[in-house]
């Protein structure tokens, strides 16, 4: 093929040899409905299709995402409506999927099997173009949104696509992520989500729906590219004769425009009630630039997985660090104000420094480990929440201890060893519900009793 060549229908716009691919990248048009053609010629035996067409929302309704569930449900020559799982189940494709993005929607497959490869292009060109859905209401009502009555309860809304975004934006980051799209796209269709907002999708009528689906999946607002190696002329010869020839030219969908560069800062109140108290999410986003600029691009994408994504890169081992020293600076401080307190408050009572020792000052610089555990046991983190006690009581007797006896002689007087024989008592009532692997309630509930009597007996005596 060359540049000004016409094959089947398609003429050659461009051919360029390119390294990376390690073969030419083939750009051509079909003459009568001006469909673009990629081709990227090398010797890949995976052999991989892709069908896209530019789909610019104008609300969050979800129409594109919508539509890419239900082209999928059936066409005029494959009228199974379970057609995509059947494919991945009986395909010998390594890879079939259909994606929807902010701006475009494409469908794409991957595989080594000629024959495989010509049967899955001709059921994805089949269904982009000839959709059941057209024809067949329920699909829309499935797919999208319908209103759904059991047991003589209230109509409630349902449909897969409906659920998956309710699924999505159940999560906090996605509410932050589509508030950072609107507040930096706010004149542009990025402001919209393409996947669809729950509370946006119900506005979406069936009718509509068929007018998006004329207006952008048409021949003259497609692109198909071709990857590896195969009989390039053949495809072409199939797709002409079969899809685009008899289809007419018509007005390509419009790109997104620029926005302009925007600042400020925008606030987003979530509701407690639906996702609890959280705290706060902040995001500090910045506009890079046209995004034609592929070597910036690529140079911040670079940037930011050497800043950002790796395990050992420099912000999120920082933020570790941070957090630690910070976490360890509260217990200190934390642990020392409350045993100052506590212990002002005791004298005042002519209480002994032993009772104030075995009570106020060990609750005061135990409780970081009490809310330590309490946080890690709800978090479903096991280890860490016994591993924080063992772990405390080891570091307290042996190394504290240890260490202030080395520096100056401690005297043990005849109550401490009442008190060392209780500690080994406890480890005993410890050790018995333990070695079964599980600390159950009720043995945490004696323990719980133990110290709270021999807090009593500490007093008394």
């Amino acid at each position: 093929m060359e540049t000004g060549e016409k094959i089947y229908g398609f003429e050659v716009k461009e051919k360029k040899y390119v390294r990376e691919v390690e073969g030419d990248i083939i750009q051509m048009e079909h003459l009568s409905t001006g469909a673009q053609v990629v081709v990227i010629d090398n010797q890949d035996v995976k052999k991989s299709f892709l069908v896209g067409f530019r789909t610019i929302p104008k609300d969050s309704t979800g129409v594109f995402h919508i539509l890419e569930h239900s082209v999928l449900n059936g066409s005029r020559r494959y009228p199974d409506k379970a057609m995509f799982v059947n494919l991945m189940k009986h395909s010998m494709a390594e890879f079939v999927n259909a994606i929807t993005y902010p701006d475009h929607t494409v469908y794409p497959f991957c595989t080594e099997n000629e024959k495989d490869f010509m049967n899955l292009m001709d059921v994805y060109l089949n269904a982009v173009f000839c959709p059941n859905v057209l024809t067949d209401k329920e699909i829309f009502e499935q797919e999208g949104w319908h209103f759904q009555c059991e047991d003589g309860k209230a109509p409630e809304i349902n449909g897969v696509v409906y659920n998956e975004m309710k699924g999505v934006f159940s999560s906090l980051d996605s509410i932050l992520e589509d508030e950072v799209s609107k507040a930096m796209f706010p004149e542009t269709a990025y402001r919209f989500v393409s996947g669809g907002f729950p509370d946006t999708i119900p506005a979406l009528s069936y009718e509509e729906f068929l007018e998006y689906y004329r207006t952008f999946y048409n021949a003259s607002n497609c692109c198909i590219v071709l990857y590896g190696r195969m009989n390039t002329e053949q495809i072409l010869e199939y797709i002409d004769k079969v899809y685009l020839g008899k289809m007419k030219r018509l007005e390509p969908a419009k790109p997104v425009m620029l926005q302009k560069p925007v600042k400020g800062i925008r606030n987003k109140l979530y509701d407690k009630e639906k996702f609890g108290n959280q705290g706060v999410f902040a995001s500090c986003t910045y506009s890079l630039g046209d995004f034609d600029n592929r070597e910036r691009m690529n140079a911040v994408y670079i940037l930011m997985q050497a800043i950002m994504e790796e395990a050992e890169a420099p912000m999120p081992t920082m933020m570790i660090w941070v957090n630690i020293v910070l976490g360890l600076a509260c217990i200190v401080l934390g642990g020392q104000l409350a045993v100052n307190g506590a212990t002002g408050i005791a004298r005042m009572f002519g209480l002994s420094e032993t009772l104030i020792g075995l009570t106020i000052v060990a609750i005061g610089t135990s409780l970081p480990e009490l809310v330590t555990s309490i946080v890690a046991a709800r978090k479903g983190q096991n280890e860490i929440a016994m591993g924080n006690v063992i772990g405390s009581n080891l570091f307290n007797i042996l190394l504290i201890l240890g260490v202030s006896s080395v520096i100056t002689p401690i005297p043990v007087q005849a109550t401490s060893i009442i008190d060392c024989l209780f500690l080994i008592t406890i480890s005993v009532v410890f050790y018995l519900p333990a070695r079964k692997g599980k600390l159950g309630r009720l043995p945490g509930a004696v323990m719980a009793a133990m110290y709270v009597a021999y807090t009593a007996y500490l007093i008394m005596r």
